[in-house]
């Protein structure tokens, strides 16, 4: 996957190497919390093979943090299992967050961390 220049020069090393698949997948969907995507779309959004990109979906499903019907995949709208995933790990959550600003071109929403659990504006 590739990463913009700004990415690049501003995110730690560390952070870089901590953003899972799942991670960048959740934050998409996360940030685009008033929609469902097809796989494909997903995976065209944040630059990540569609092979990848369905097993990420399958294991956030599991998890319960996303839902589907049909085709479409969509973040879920319960915010304490959001805010209990944020919780697990506040600083992978954080990289995602990060992540997600710099790549997904959005105004209405972002993700950010409020203490120890997530915040997703519109949602709470």
């Amino acid at each position: 996957m590739s990463i913009d220049r700004d990415t690049f020069e501003n995110t730690s090393e560390d952070e870089l190497e901590e953003l899972s698949v799942p991670d960048q997948v959740l934050g998409f969907l996360a940030v685009n919390e008033d929609r469902a995507f097809k796989t494909r779309e997903v995976a065209s959004q944040i630059g990540v093979d569609e092979g990848a990109v369905s097993t990420a979906l399958s294991r956030l499903k599991d998890r319960e943090l996303v839902e589907h019907k049909a085709t479409y995949w969509a973040v879920t709208d319960d915010v304490e299992r959001l805010e209990g995933s944020a919780g697990t790990n506040e600083q992978r959550l954080c990289s995602t967050t990060n992540w997600v600003r710099r790549t997904v071109s959005t105004t209405a929403s972002w993700i950010k961390i409020s203490g120890a659990g997530l915040d997703i504006p519109g949602v709470l």
